[in-house]
């Protein structure tokens, strides 16, 4: 069959050989019967690919024929060019984006999207990922047409381009009719759309008057047509945390290949990949930034580099020269996003710098103070400037640490920055005084891990506090803090501030600080204290805030203060003045009904009593212990209360009870997920398996010892010569490459997991 006919006439040919009319084709292919016969008549010179397909596999063409209607069905018309020739050429490789590429593709071919405009942060890659896509789809369009609008100030200008690239001729004063030529399927790739409010409309007649045009837009923020489809641009994946042999994030690519290009010897290694992980992440992952930051290694090494990336901005310079002044470094792309938004936008974004770590609704409402704060987050989020976190609930939005510093740096001359500063420290003290009440019960463990979302700024506001010498509002910080900081291993940390806050109310004018207050961070300072091994500083804390309370009464304090104290004591090995305090205690905390206190004390008088051999006592207030804080619903101690009373059956032989309850035990606290009680647990569910199953015993005092490092909870001094015997117990069975091997393999599964997985991974 003769190849140089045209396509129409071609297809007529083979549809006629396979004796087949225009509407039994159209059955078969899928198509309509006036596309047919636009087709056999040359009235659509150029099909799309698809269409060729359908109709190749519904005509059943060989491969000569099939690969001779795919010919005549790209050839150009008189004067046609490639359909690719107008998108711009880079002149650097493409990284990542794969699944991007390939979600834009499948939008662009679907006949309903005219306009998918490609929104997100400056300098995140919509221009390179827009051309990419469109030479992606380019077989599925007659002719592509680029248009780049960033240096375009005049909307009408805009208009103009556009019209010139399209071929159409302006009617009015933004209508558009087509100037007569055969009917084409048209890509037009609008780049940098942000600034022209002007030509929505323009574009919304062109999609109207057009139906065979599809547009792809880039903007940093919406169009706002009816037609338009949006598709965030997000940041390239960053590596969290490197190992050995993983594949390797998208950013980290392509911070080592624009690295190559400034120093041809850069080379990933093992020594310096997590510093470029690290810096790909202070980047927040923009391949804008990340290209600035590599092209430092001319001059720095990857760790060198990332110490100096803090603050960020005033390094990430020097972009190439034949980029866009705007693109040439990381501030002036910020600008160009910050210049565009509505003044009262602007305050909004300023106001919101000084919250870290992210923020709900609620927070940036108290913060900004403004009338209509949604309107401003929304359009925040259609400038790219601020992201959603999609698996967060209530919605929780964040700002690229980039934008963030720089919204700093506005809002520190615009003459706001103290009121903000303390619209946010007063948003954070009412947030952690409203989860008081909850962090003794069964909403414990939801509280918790609200406290843990704010953390990042709870430290903002405590750090405020503190500077501002507000002795009142840190110690009302403390209050509540000390739990989360305890039930979260964050020990050092909190002991940090709490020492801290400590100072500053000692040095506070007299009343300044209510002393039962006082007294109250003495004593929650000490609890730390005592966590972290420090018995002395514990116990002089303790009996300080016991006298402040005994002088004023305060009896609910004295309980907590004589049992603490006893605590202190019986850990050193002095049960028989341990018993005491708990004793004098135990009296106090029933006569004014406490019964957190009197379950904490019954477990305490047990835990004694088993030290002493009493087991039978043991057992009596053991258990008392564990229904008191069942009776209110006290997820920690329900699993503190149940560790001590597998000790205690264990004592008594009882080795699968004592099995049965620290898996029990051990499930709640990695629930919790408070490290304190699940290594507490662990240590005793080890005890319960040193002699039936040694591996998994050494395995999970390998994960204990690796856990108590990482949180500075090391093990209570009365424990460490049990913890020893138990894994002596266990090592006797067992080789010594056995041994240790399961004692390294419970210690890196602590580093690696979190402990609800650990509890199946060490369990087996």
């Amino acid at each position: 069959m003769d190849t140089s006919r045209p396509f129409g006439e071609l297809l007529r040919a083979h549809r006629s050989a396979a004796g087949l009319t225009q509407e039994e084709l159209a059955e078969r292919s899928g198509l309509s019967v006036d596309a047919i016969g636009l087709l056999e008549r040359g009235a659509r010179r150029l099909p799309r690919r698809d269409t060729v397909r359908r109709l190749v596999a519904a005509l059943q063409l060989t491969d000569d024929e099939r690969v001779a209607l795919q010919q005549a069905a790209r050839a150009q018309p008189p004067g046609g060019t490639d359909v690719t020739a107008t998108l711009p050429t880079p002149t650097t490789s493409f990284i990542g984006r794969a699944l991007e590429i390939d979600e834009i593709g499948r939008l662009l071919r679907e006949s309903n999207v005219r306009l998918l405009t490609l929104t997100g942060a400056g300098g995140v890659g919509k221009t390179r990922l827009a051309i990419e896509a469109a030479r992606q789809v380019a077989d599925v369009f007659d002719d592509v047409a680029f248009v780049a609008l960033a240096a375009i100030r005049d909307a009408a200008n805009a208009i103009e381009a556009m019209s010139l690239a399209l071929g159409v001729r302006l009617l009015g004063a933004g209508g558009a009719a087509q100037v007569p030529q055969p009917a084409r399927d048209v890509l037009l790739v609008l780049d940098n759309c942000e600034h022209l409010d002007g030509i929505a409309p323009y574009i919304g007649e062109l999609l109207a008057t057009l139906p065979r045009l599809t547009m792809l837009a880039t903007s940093r923020r919406p169009l706002g047509i009816s037609a338009e489809r949006r598709y965030p641009v997000l940041p390239l994946p960053v590596d969290r945390a490197v190992q050995p042999g993983q594949v390797l994030s998208a950013g980290v690519l392509l911070f080592a290949d624009r690295a190559r290009a400034h120093d041809p010897a850069f080379a990933l290694t093992a020594a310096n990949l997590p510093d470029v992980a690290a810096i790909c992440r202070r980047v927040d992952g923009l391949p804008l930034a990340i290209e600035l930051a590599a092209a430092w290694i001319r001059l720095l090494p990857p760790s060198d580099l990332l110490r100096r990336l803090d603050p960020a901005l005033p390094l990430l310079t020097g972009g190439p020269r034949d980029l866009p002044e705007r693109q040439q470094t990381l501030r002036a792309t910020i600008d160009w996003s910050y210049d565009l938004i509505d003044p009262e936008v602007q305050r909004t974004l300023r106001s919101l710098a000084v919250m870290e770590g992210g923020f709900i609704i609620a927070a940036a409402e108290a913060v900004v103070a403004a009338p209509d704060v949604l309107s401003s987050l929304a359009a925040l989020v259609d400038a790219g400037l601020l992201a959603r976190l999609t698996d967060a609930d209530p919605a929780r939005y964040v700002l690229l640490e980039t934008v963030r510093e720089y919204a700093v740096e506005q809002l520190a001359t615009s003459g706001d920055e103290v009121a903000v500063r303390d619209r946010h420290l007063a948003w954070c003290l009412e947030f952690v005084e409203a989860a008081q009440p909850h962090l003794v019960g069964p909403d414990e463990s939801i509280w918790l891990a609200k406290l843990s979302r704010e953390n990042a700024n709870l430290q903002v506001a405590v750090r405020r506090a503190l500077d501002q010498r507000a002795a009142d509002i840190a110690t009302r910080f403390a209050a509540v803090l000390w739990r989360y900081w305890a039930g979260r291993g964050r020990l050092s940390e909190g002991r940090r501030w709490l020492e801290q806050i400590l100072v500053l109310a000692g040095a506070a004018d007299p009343g300044a600080v209510p002393p039962l207050r006082l007294a109250m961070l003495m004593h929650v300072t000490a609890n730390l204290a005592r966590v972290q091994g420090d018995a002395a500083r514990a116990e002089a804390l303790y009996r300080a805030c016991l006298t402040i309370r005994r002088e004023h009464n305060d009896r609910p304090g004295i309980v907590a203060a004589l049992h603490n104290i006893g605590i202190v004591l019986a850990e050193r090995g002095d049960h028989d003045a341990a018993l005491r305090c708990y004793q004098d205690a135990l009296v106090l905390a029933t006569d004014i009904n406490d019964p957190y206190g009197i379950a904490f004390i019954q477990t305490s008088i047990g835990e004694v009593l088993l030290a002493s051999g009493e087991l039978d006592g043991a057992v009596t207030h053991v258990t008392e212990g564990l229904r008191g804080f069942q009776a209110i619903g006290h997820s920690w101690g329900v699993a503190l209360a149940t560790t001590r009373l597998g000790d205690v059956v264990l004592a008594q032989d009882d080795i699968a009870q004592a099995k049965s309850l620290q898996r029990k035990s051990l499930a709640l606290s990695a629930d919790l997920a408070d490290p304190r009680s699940f290594v507490d647990a662990l240590d005793g569910l080890a005890r319960a398996l040193s002699v039936a199953q040694p591996a998994t015993c050494v395995r999970m005092a390998g994960a204990a010892d690796a856990l108590r490092a990482r949180f500075d909870c090391p093990r209570p001094a009365h424990l460490r010569v049990l913890h020893d015997d138990v894994l002596a117990t266990a090592r006797r069975t067992l080789s010594d490459a056995a041994a240790g091997s399961a004692y390294l393999n419970g210690a890196e599964a602590a580093e690696e997991e979190s402990l609800p997985a650990l509890v199946a991974i060490l369990d087996h």
